[in-house]
């Protein structure tokens, strides 16, 4: 034990001596958690081959069944000017507990920061604390932390703050107040911004989104405070389109500019036979013509299961009158582990926009954060550029996906109390399987809102109101709780 400790202790030392932050380039910590935490963790899937014709393909059917939940415990991200490693911990409850962020040198795994997540009611996050590494004497230290307040499970503020370096104090940095309309979807969201000379909080942007009759968001007006006349001021907004199937045809964005809301950029959306987005082609607004220009397109292409194997970005060459092929991305799956079977740190997609955009996404479709393209395991996603001057493919970045399947022993886990709540993917209803006694059922979102509370309900609840996405569900009988994930899918 001593020569372990002995051998610790000259690791430590060291990696007090060399690893300097400036010596390997490492990003200061605050530039890191603005600009890269929100594309760390993608939702998952499945591995097969494209079947984007055959309309009568279920993507939603268990393709085997697995007993024992699989959990992302790390993805390995490897690109041109580094490797970092994300490494993932979970509590008896399967939420995500720790996060790791380690560069990797020339096989050495170098700490960088770490996230603790605290939680109340057992699935409402509470707090989500960044810790930096202090490299001379090898130890984390807080510098950022985001404080979540609810109002009945309904997330109502939202505080982040930084370290004070002289002293224990936090310092307020930006603080988001939200409302919601009828239907528990966001009306709108009041950003404050702290000022330490005089230590108040003042007005800085306004967010407003309207909704549709069937809860579509077709506009989001971005709004600014301006001091001088003490009111807000209009800055941009974006208005989407639905067909009568509710997918996503258009997006405009508008700037407003000399009282008026002048057109910026436009995308267009089809999509297949299975409803999956096909296609998105990008429009500039041309000031002299009074006219769109298309710029840009992407290609979405599926496996037989509706996950996403490609995306193929291009752009429109003005010369030659065709597309030249940007970039791509393709991915790898287990069609083995359906998504239900997985444990993932989902709380990531929830709260990364804190630092870049901290509000709910603005409603374009981004492949990785908001649409749901993965039905079970993602293994390998690879990111490509294409090379004109040699006519390639040139790779920029890999990330590799690791899970484990050790099981938490978690009571209350729908796991291992044998309580079934199916089918899981779910559509219209779903079933309880409890020999037909009454219980209480909750389905709270993932912003740990309760979307749908019934008591004494029967063993069949119609959850066709409910919008598809992953959430949570609660059920009380006999004195007995239950917890599980539920995805709702259509």
């Amino acid at each position: 034990m001593k020569k372990v400790i002995l051998m610790f202790s000259c690791v430590l030392f060291l990696c007090s001596q060399v690893f300097s932050q400036s010596e390997f380039n490492l990003p200061d910590i605050r530039t890191f958690i603005k600009k890269e935490k929100a594309a760390n963790i993608p939702h998952l899937s499945a591995n097969q081959q494209t079947n984007k014709n055959n309309p009568n393909t279920n993507y939603n059917a268990r393709r085997e069944i697995n007993t024992i939940p699989q959990y992302l415990d790390s993805i390995y991200e490897h690109n041109q000017d580094n490797d970092l490693k994300y490494e993932y911990n979970y509590d008896q409850l399967n939420q995500l507990e720790t996060e790791y962020v380690n560069y990797v040198f020339d096989g050495i795994k170098i700490p960088y920061m770490k996230i603790v997540y605290t939680y109340e009611h057992d699935t409402l996050i509470k707090q989500k604390l960044y810790y930096g590494m202090d490299y001379e004497n090898f130890q984390w230290y807080p510098c950022f932390k985001t404080d979540f307040e609810y109002d009945d499970f309904t997330l109502e503020t939202l505080t982040t703050y930084e370290s004070d370096s002289s002293s224990t104090n936090w310092i307020p940095i930006e603080q988001f107040k939200y409302t919601f309309n009828n239907f528990g979807n966001y009306s709108d969201i009041t950003v404050l911004s702290y000022d330490t000379i005089s230590a108040t909080w003042n007005n800085a942007v306004f967010l407003v989104y309207g909704w549709d009759a069937n809860q579509h968001l077709i506009e989001y007006i971005n709004q600014e405070y301006n001091d001088l006349t003490s009111s807000w001021v209009n800055d941009y907004k974006c208005v989407s389109t639905y067909n009568t199937m509710g997918l996503k045809t258009e997006y405009i964005k508008y700037n407003f500019v000399s009282n008026s809301w002048i057109p910026l950029d436009k995308l267009e959306y089809t999509h297949n036979s299975q409803s999956l987005l096909d296609k998105e082609l990008r429009y500039t607004w041309n000031s002299s013509s009074n006219s769109w220009s298309i710029s840009s397109q992407t290609e979405l292409s599926y496996d037989s299961f509706g996950n996403m194997i490609e995306s193929l970005s291009s752009q429109w060459n003005l010369t030659s009158l065709e597309w030249k092929p940007n970039s791509r991305s393709l991915r790898w799956y287990n069609s083995n582990y359906p998504f239900v079977d997985l444990v993932l740190p989902w709380h990531c997609f929830l709260f990364t926009f804190l630092w870049s955009n901290p509000i709910v996404p603005e409603p374009y479709y981004n492949f990785d954060m908001i649409t749901p393209q993965y039905t079970s395991m993602l293994l390998t996603r690879e990111y490509q550029r294409w090379d004109e001057d040699n006519s390639i493919w040139e790779t920029r970045e890999v990330k590799e996906y690791y899970y484990s399947d050790h099981i938490t022993g978690t009571p209350n886990n729908d796991y291992t109390t044998g309580l079934n709540v199916y089918p899981n993917p779910a559509s219209d209803y779903v079933i309880i399987d409890n020999s037909n006694n009454p219980c209480d059922f909750e389905l709270i979102d993932i912003s740990g809102r309760v979307v749908l509370s019934i008591r004494n309900s029967e063993s069949k609840i119609d959850i066709n109101s409910i919008p598809p996405g992953i959430y949570l569900y609660r059920v009380v009988s006999q004195n007995q709780e239950y917890k599980g994930k539920l995805v709702i899918s259509r």
